[in-house]
């Protein structure tokens, strides 16, 4: 090695490289030979199940049209009108609908000055005694009776998220639609001598609903008031002033 010029240490140690990597190669092939079969299965199943993991699935578009939801909504709150009867000697009068609001058997209707009486309520054509529970000056009564098992009834949500230009939809004898655009503030004037005026605020739409009473629900199906007269005057009242009142 003393005696080798610095070239022929270069060309010795290229020599010498090139039979380790040879040699290398000889002993890798030879135990590829050797391994079990198993084990290339097994990663390639663990290559596959990667793949089907990091591979995006595959995503569906769904169109809802407002018409679609505008069905929806109504054929499930028709299920909570109830019809109202008065029974007395003269016979049955009927004193129009009411909408059962919870399942323990609330009903609201239109205030009509009612007194205590045989009320029934007519549910899937079958009559349930309703009790008369009150009149609200601000223009609804209440009812409660005993609703069958299963009967659907209308969810009071919040009227106070209401946003201009939200579809509404009235169900009552007839069926009508309008656009919620903004609160008013309404005023009743004292219902005794000295006494004091009641302000609260209803709904105002673009156009005035002509049936009462009728129930005012959103496209998603909740309800979100009621429609009384109040001095011959067509006035929505919003959901969360009959829940404050029901409390």
């Amino acid at each position: 090695m003393e005696n080798l010029t610095k070239t022929q240490v270069i060309l010795l140690a290229i020599l010498i490289s090139f039979v380790v990597s040879i040699a290398t190669g000889i002993v890798t092939v030879a135990l590829l030979e050797q391994t079990p079969g198993e084990v290339p299965q097994t990663i390639n199943r663990v290559i596959q199940q990667t793949i089907e993991k990091v591979s995006p699935t595959e995503t569906k578009t769904i169109i809802i049209k407002e018409e679609d939801l505008v069905v929806e909504a109504i054929e499930a709150n028709q299920k909570s009108l109830v019809s109202l009867i008065k029974k007395s000697d003269a016979g049955p009068e009927n004193i129009g609908l009411a909408f059962a609001i919870s399942k323990d058997g609330l009903l609201i209707t239109e205030n009509k000055n009612f007194e205590d009486g045989n009320y029934f309520a007519i549910i899937d054509e079958k009559e349930s005694e309703a009790k008369f529970v009150t009149n609200d000056r601000r223009g609804f009564s209440v009812f409660k009776t005993l609703l069958p098992k299963d009967t659907f009834f209308s969810t009071l949500t919040d009227s106070d998220k209401l946003r201009a230009g939200q579809t509404l939809i009235f169900i009552g004898e007839n069926i009508e639609r309008s656009t919620f655009i903004k609160w008013i503030k309404l005023t009743l004037p004292p219902e005794i001598e000295g006494g004091e005026e009641v302000f609260f605020d209803v709904i105002k739409v673009s156009e005035t609903p002509v049936s009462s009473p009728a129930l005012v629900i959103d496209l998603l199906g909740k309800a979100v008031g009621i429609v009384v007269k109040i001095n011959e005057n067509a006035v929505i009242l919003p959901s969360s002033l009959i829940k404050d009142s029901l409390k």
